[in-house]
């Protein structure tokens, strides 16, 4: 009789993370080791005490073809705030993808 492990759940920002599943920051930074790309950048562009943050994934070659993201509400605290536009950047790099299997 196998004996089953108790999954592990990793809280991240008020955000529970199961086993198997992927911030989607890890998934933009895989991304973006795939296409050559620098990691992407995180700004937090609100006022103090806020948290709306602009993303920009810039080009190795050409800064004319870098991709800039900006959320445009505050999140409730600074790791939600760069998952939501971490969320952005990846539904316009890998739009067609399916990633809400892999997603918390």
């Amino acid at each position: 009789m196998a004996v089953v492990g108790k999954k592990e759940v990793k809280n991240v920002g008020g955000v529970e993370v199961k086993e198997g599943e992927v911030l989607p920051t890890k998934i933009l930074g895989d991304w973006c080791r795939k296409q050559k790309r620098r990691p992407g950048k995180f700004k937090n562009v609100a006022d103090k005490g806020s948290f709306r943050y602009r993303l920009i994934l810039q080009d190795a070659k050409n800064q004319a073809r870098d991709m800039v993201f900006v959320s445009s509400r505050n999140a409730k605290n600074d790791e939600v705030g760069m998952e939501e536009v971490a969320i952005l950047g990846l539904l316009h790099v890998e739009g067609e993808r399916n990633l809400g299997l892999k997603m918390p």
